[in-house]
């Protein structure tokens, strides 16, 4: 009765295609976030922005990229990123 559908709050709020392979995942898609996402999406790196305010999560997701709501401070959300193929990970907080 307790159980959650969804165990963490975070894999509420993503795009679809978060789950797909990425080169980077960038932590923190703020002013600075968000011009080092945009460079690095002008280079043809595929990017998966995580972010902890779910407004910035959807403005980006709404320009066609792919973004996920987490926390970054968070082990056990880390442990639920694909991380598999990714090459950098970046934290702009």
């Amino acid at each position: 009765v307790f159980e959650r559908k969804v165990a963490f709050r975070e894999q509420e709020l993503h795009s679809p295609n978060a789950a797909r392979s990425h080169d980077v995942v960038l932590f923190g898609i703020g002013r600075y976030g968000k011009a080092l996402a945009h460079y690095l999406h002008a280079r043809g790196l595929r990017t998966l922005a995580v972010d902890f305010d779910p407004t910035e999560v959807n403005a980006w997701a709404s320009l066609g990229h792919d973004a996920i709501y987490g926390d970054a401070t968070d082990p056990e959300f880390i442990g639920t990123l694909p991380l598999q193929d990714v090459r950098w990970v970046v934290c702009t907080l």
